[in-house]
């Protein structure tokens, strides 16, 4: 078909053109929202609380992080699923930092140096704290290993040591921080004697009772002739139930069929056939089609 032809051999020109008017679409989104690429959109990667969170300031947290996890396991890099586990980690030091911090700064809530050691070499120290520092062999957790570590970890020339111990105890200080305002949370919550006996009453109190009941379809219809005024009681006491929240619209409509009719149908073969001899004579069947449209 000559027409298809033609066209396969323009196809380059029109992938140009397509190309061409993409670009000029999006261009103009570009142009009409009033940014740009050179400079720039908005930089909020998120928002806490109504407060927007800074991309820039973000990604510098995410990074700090990361270089933290880099010292604390002893490595040069990190696989891609632990920095996006980072990543994740990181938006939730945020958002404890601007709500949960926010309302521990109010209550003037601090964690002394001396509860830190407290933590470190105490009667009974964190978790971790325990987990490093216990005898694998006796099972037994030494606070003088602990010592012992304190007062050599400058000997690490790098102060790769030290900075993870930082680390460490920046961790466990902020960690008891939240707990303790979560225990003051938790202390506010007093359940009174009283109550407790209401509770008590309410889930374990039975009743043994007996009760007439009376079928309404016992009842003739007939035999009921309610007043005007029981009629406008019933409805003053009962209206509210009804109510429509939302407003409700009635709408009429007619719905026309597109289908044709057989008058179309006649008249659509009649110009077909009219149409036979000429198509069957010509040379060029897609500028002949084309023509008709």
């Amino acid at each position: 078909m000559a027409v298809i032809g033609k066209i396969r051999e323009r196809a380059g020109l029109l992938v140009g053109i397509v190309g061409f008017s993409i670009v000029a679409f999006i261009a103009g989104d570009v142009l009409t929202s009033g940014s740009s690429f050179f400079q720039g959109g908005k930089t909020a990667v998120g928002e806490i609380g109504g407060k927007e969170v800074d991309v820039r300031d973000f990604e510098a947290r995410v990074n700090e992080n990361i270089e933290k996890a880099k010292l604390s396991q002893g490595k040069e890099t990190l696989d891609q699923a632990t920095i996006d586990q980072i990543r994740e980690q990181t938006w939730g030091e945020i958002q404890n930092e601007m709500l949960v911090g926010k309302q521990i700064e109010k209550t003037g809530l601090v964690v002394s140096s001396d509860e830190v050691f407290d933590m470190v070499n105490g009667k009974d120290p964190h978790p971790q704290v325990k987990q490093a520092f216990t005898d694998p062999k006796t099972g037994q957790f030494s606070s003088a290993n602990v010592m012992q570590f304190l007062k050599n970890m400058d000997s690490d020339q790098t102060g790769k040591t030290r900075a993870q111990w930082v680390n460490f105890e920046e961790y466990i200080k902020n960690e008891r921080l939240t707990n303790k305002y979560y225990d003051m949370i938790k202390g506010g919550f007093y359940v009174t004697k009283d109550e407790a006996q209401r509770d008590y009453i309410n889930k374990n109190k039975t009743l043994t009772l007996r009760y007439v009941q009376l079928n309404y379809n016992t009842i003739v219809d007939s035999t009921v002739k309610p007043t005007d005024a029981e009629m406008q009681k019933a409805y003053n006491e009962n209206k509210d139930k009804y109510e429509q929240k939302e407003e409700t619209r009635k709408v009429d409509y007619v719905i026309y069929s597109v289908t044709p009719s057989a008058d179309d149908n006649a008249a659509a073969q009649s110009y077909i056939n009219q149409l036979v001899d000429a198509f069957q004579k010509t040379t060029d069947d897609s500028l002949f089609v084309g023509k008709q449209l």
